[in-house]
């Protein structure tokens, strides 16, 4: 096994990135800060999925259990106040399924008004030593995480370019309704948070778009006079109908808060601490 030499580089000079500035050329890089309660997503539970969306848990023991690391500082007036949440069993779960959990069981707004929202992360194994990063999946039938093909990669992505293009035509069709049923709106909007996990571009618009349909009482809705779905739908059909471009993500923090530089041949992971020391170095070849 051998040691990617961007990673040896970023590896031997951990306050430098431009020291490696022939090693990375070409290539992704993807800096993760350290959380914060006060940063722009704070209030975004991670949860560890696998490239269909399945919940895995943290490395290594993919158990399924979601974390939320910061308080939750419930308004006072809900009734529920400041407090410790979490964490969610998400075993078996998928995506929705399991920001479904989080969000039921903290239904409050907090204290700048937003309520509990969720980031779908794709985890991937690092190999301990050559820090490459693979994809896996779990398992349903054998209950274990596992290595996917190239093929079933590549089936999945084709699957979901499918369901994407069926959903740009929905949201389209629910953009002229005048009594559009709530119903399919939920259903809607369950379909945009599962097709846009990990796109930095439109992180917090599916839950804009809960928030739009909470407030709305009826069973129907006129989405032709809704100037957030006006707003927000459109935003979705984009940036589905594209594809994820990572000087996107440049100008956008995820609930990592991650920084990024142009495509290319792999994706460099770099975690810094709060002085944007380098800790960890991973490599993730190709773009999938």
């Amino acid at each position: 096994r051998v040691v990617d030499a961007a990673v040896l580089c970023l590896t031997e000079n951990p306050r430098d990135l431009s020291a490696c500035a022939d090693e990375l050329e070409g290539l992704t890089v993807i800096t993760v800060h350290p959380r914060s309660p006060d940063d722009p997503f704070y209030n975004q539970v991670v949860v560890p999925v696998d490239y269909r969306g399945s919940v895995l848990g943290a490395q290594p023991a993919y158990d399924g259990r979601v974390f939320y690391r910061f308080e939750w500082r419930g308004n006072a007036a809900d009734g529920l106040g400041a407090r410790h949440i979490g964490p969610w069993n998400c075993k078996d779960m998928s995506d929705v399924e399991c920001c479904d959990l989080i969000q039921a069981s903290v239904p409050d707004r907090d204290t700048k008004g937003n309520y509990i929202d969720c980031w779908f992360e794709e985890s991937f194994y690092k190999d301990p030593f050559t820090k490459k990063m693979v994809k896996i999946f779990y398992n349903e039938a054998s209950k274990t995480v596992s290595y996917p093909s190239t093929e079933e990669v590549e089936a999945f992505q084709a699957q979901e370019a499918a369901n994407n293009a069926q959903l740009v035509k929905d949201i389209d069709t629910a953009l002229h309704m005048t009594a559009c049923p709530k119903q399919l709106l939920w259903a809607i909007y369950t379909k945009i948070r599962h097709a846009v996990r990990g796109n930095a571009s439109v992180q917090k618009d599916p839950q804009k778009i809960r928030d739009a349909l909470l407030s709305q009482t009826g069973t129907t809705i006129d989405v032709t006079q809704n100037v957030y779905l006006q707003t927000l739908l459109p935003k979705i059909v984009s940036a589905l109908s594209s594809p994820l471009d990572p000087t996107i993500v440049s100008v956008s923090s995820s609930p990592l808060d991650r920084s990024s530089t142009s495509n290319g041949n792999g994706t460099i992971v770099v975690v810094v601490d709060e002085n944007d020391n380098i800790i960890d170095v991973s490599r993730r070849q190709g773009s999938g």
